[in-house]
């Protein structure tokens, strides 16, 4: 049977400041591969972290901007590797509304489903799975700063994308702590390194970066206020087999 293209969603409704969460379950004839994500929101801004409950597993490291997440109808978020759910998971959504006004967002979780037997083996398997570091700071005033991502100990991480919101506009390079490689020979504008969701910024050749590892952001403020920068390395685990 070949795979159906199928779609999960969920919305919810948040006054300014509040947070909750919405599960979504899959169904429990088949395996789902999401491939793509989308939302609509009718207002403010909100931040999310998304877990698989059935696997145990979070899909980023902290509470991210849905703008670094989430694409729309016309300008999906396409996974570099897509994520196979099992029949009958468990998806939660944990949501802020971090805006002064009220607002509704939708959720849409697009792929295909797959009938079980095409992977016998997937209860026993631990595939690579898609994720997202994330890291955000406030900056002061033409500020010249740094930021980190540590590395989680379970796995080597595949870099493919830069993705970035901030308030306005900065500068920005990357050094691997561990190999003390930097990715670039100065700080670069953010429009020349950061994409965004829907249009993210792909990595020609994917870095690893290994377990426990810290990536030092160093970033630099180009306007005259407060600018809140969130940077997003989105790729892959790769994980250590015991």
């Amino acid at each position: 049977m070949d795979k159906i293209e199928f779609q999960y969603s969920g919305e919810i409704t948040l006054n300014p400041g509040v947070r909750d969460t919405i599960q979504i379950r899959t169904l429990a004839t088949s395996l789902f591969q999401l491939q793509w994500m989308t939302m609509v929101s009718t207002a403010g801004t909100f931040q999310v972290r998304i877990a698989d409950d059935a696997s145990g597993q979070n899909w980023q490291n902290e509470m991210t901007d849905v703008r670094n997440i989430f694409g729309t109808v016309q300008d999906p978020a396409i996974l570099i590797s897509p994520m196979i759910l099992r029949a009958n998971a468990l998806i939660s959504i944990d949501v802020q509304n971090t805006s002064g006004l009220a607002g509704s967002i939708e959720f849409n979780f697009g792929g295909y489903q797959i009938p079980t037997l095409q992977f016998p083996g997937f209860a026993k398997a631990r595939p690579d799975q898609w994720f997202q570091y994330m890291t955000r700071k406030t900056l002061g005033g033409g500020n010249l700063d740094t930021m980190r991502i540590t590395v989680q100990s379970d796995s080597t991480f595949q870099v493919h994308k830069i993705n970035s919101i901030s308030t306005g506009d900065y500068r920005l390079r990357l050094i691997d702590s561990a190999s003390g490689q930097a990715w670039s020979d100065r700080l670069i504008r953010n429009g020349n390194m950061a994409g965004t969701a829907q249009k993210p910024r792909v990595m020609m050749n994917p870095k690893n970066v290994k377990p426990n590892s810290v990536i030092q952001l160093e970033v630099q403020n180009l306007i005259g206020g407060a600018n809140t920068v969130e940077v997003v390395l989105e790729g892959v685990k790769k994980f250590i087999l015991p």
